[in-house]
């Protein structure tokens, strides 16, 4: 199972960089127009590209961060699981996992509502159904709840170690 969600996340994470690139295209087109044509007296619009570039940052996020929550690699204060024994540090951990990946469901829950709600709201310029766009809720959500069920069970197992942190690699 491990293995299966590792290489969706692979998939995942190769989306959200193909959209990090379609959206810097889609804002370098918009500065080639508004900046550099413009100084030719060239006229040109093209109001697509703010919105390309903000719905591929959505997806983009929504997708990332699900992917980071297999390896415990969200930002995070640490600062309790470093000063406490080891055993409250385990159970300390546990107890967050378990309370994101409760997060996680109701951003899922209440995202498939706003996109079911959604399917009728047309985006301003591309006349796109918003549900395309508050679909990245639903999925994000339900990615990083399963990642997280996954890094929980080897936490309970101990089969992966704790990421290594920066005040504790050896200075070359």
């Amino acid at each position: 199972m491990a293995r299966c969600v590792d290489g969706m996340n692979f998939a995942l994470r190769c989306i959200a960089g193909v959209l990090m690139i379609v959206a810097t295209v889609a804002i370098s087109y918009q500065i080639i127009i508004r900046f550099v044509l413009t100084t030719f007296e060239i006229r040109v619009s093209a109001p697509w590209t703010e919105e390309i570039a903000r719905y591929c940052f959505i997806w983009s996020a929504f997708l990332g961060a699900a992917t980071l929550c297999r390896t415990n690699g969200l930002i995070s204060v640490d600062f309790l699981t470093v000063v406490l024994p080891p055993k409250l540090s385990r159970l300390l951990q546990i107890v967050v996992t378990l309370t994101c990946i409760g997060f996680f469901l109701v951003l899922a829950w209440v995202g498939w509502e706003w996109t079911a709600m959604s399917f009728f709201e047309a985006s301003p310029v591309l006349r796109l159904p918003m549900a395309y766009v508050y679909g990245a809720m639903p999925v994000g959500g339900a990615i990083a709840a399963l990642n997280l069920v996954m890094l929980l069970t080897e936490q309970l197992r101990q089969a992966r170690p704790e990421p290594r942190r920066l005040d504790t690699i050896p200075a070359e």
